[in-house]
């Protein structure tokens, strides 16, 4: 190639002339096409880099959700299979409680059958009459707890140094609460053998009634008509006791506090 400045002689792909130093312009012509294509390219890119993205993003995005949802389902199923397990184990409990309770009952044993009860916090949907009966039972020991306090008081040291108006107050006191307490006792009973009277697992019950009938009368000295009197009354308040303790309460002193 013959240089256009000095007419010197170089290779055709020398940027410039070796001996004059001016740029070869064919080379520098080539440089510059061979510089357009390249940013006509990289405009090409760039204009396809959105859709590239978009694709890039829209595909992980999928991916992400696939993922989710799968761990959603598994979750879901997890969930499931855990409330069937669950609910099977609280089955077989309450069927394994009831089994108890029923064997206790069937022996009478009204006291092991209210601590078990208590023990294992048996609710009334597992043993719905057995719940009945328990109240009933525990009105009754509260009946009787009350007597042997009423007893103890009376037999006391002690007793004989309170005024007689003091005395009459402490024995109407725990009389009100044993009385109220056989009465609770025997209407509930009553309520039980009503609502499940087609059952005829019900002697444990009704033995239960007959006994508090029977600590009216020797305890109370209550006759049988003042018995019915009470079992029929309405304890809202407390004053309706009163007459039936003011009509015992010289004959119970004379029987067990002289």
């Amino acid at each position: 190639m013959i240089c256009t400045n000095c007419g010197g002689e170089y290779q055709e792909n020398d940027l410039r002339c070796p001996f004059c130093g001016r740029e070869n312009e064919i080379m520098a012509e080539k440089r510059k096409e061979q510089k357009l294509h390249s940013l006509d390219q990289e405009a090409e890119e760039i204009k396809k880099l959105p859709e590239k993205v978009l694709k890039h993003s829209t595909g992980k995005m999928l991916r992400y959700v696939g993922m989710a949802m799968g761990v959603l389902l598994l979750v879901l199923v997890l969930i499931l299979a855990g409330s069937v397990i669950v609910s099977r184990l609280q089955h077989n409990k309450a069927q394994k409680q009831l089994a108890e309770i029923e064997r206790l009952y069937a022996l009478g044993d009204l006291q092991a059958m209210t601590v078990y009860m208590d023990q294992e916090d048996v609710s009334g949907r597992t043993a719905g009459k057995y719940q009945s009966i328990k109240y009933a039972y525990r009105d009754y020991t509260f009946a009787m707890e009350s007597i042997g306090q009423l007893h103890q008081m009376t037999e006391g040291d002690y007793f004989d140094q309170w005024s007689v108006d003091n005395q009459k107050k402490q024995i109407y006191t725990d009389m009100e609460w044993a009385i109220r307490g056989l009465i609770r006792a025997v209407q509930s009973i009553d309520e039980i053998t009503t609502q499940y009277g087609t059952y005829n697992d019900l002697q444990p019950v009704l033995d239960l009634r007959e006994t508090c009938i029977e600590r009216f009368r020797t305890e109370f000295l209550f006759e049988d008509a003042r018995i019915d009197e009470l079992i029929q009354l309405e304890l809202a308040e407390n004053e309706s006791l009163v007459p039936y303790i003011d009509e015992i309460y010289m004959q119970w002193r004379e029987v067990y506090a002289p």
